[in-house]
C-alpha cells in the first residue's frame, strides 16, 4: 500500500480496498488489532 496523499479519503479508500476481498461476502467479518502484553516503549 502506498497512498498518494496521507488524508483520511485516500487512506481509507486504500485500506477498504486491501480489506475487501479479505471479507468477501461476509460483510459482518470483526476485523481486530490484538495486543500480545508487552509493554511497548
Amino acid at each position: 500500500m502506498n497512498p498518494e496523499k496521507c488524508d483520511a479519503d485516500t487512506l481509507t479508500r486504500h485500506i477498504l480496498n486491501a480489506v475487501d476481498p479479505l471479507i468477501g461476502n461476509f460483510p459482518n467479518k470483526l476485523i481486530s488489532q490484538s495486543y500480545d502484553g508487552n509493554e511497548r516503549t
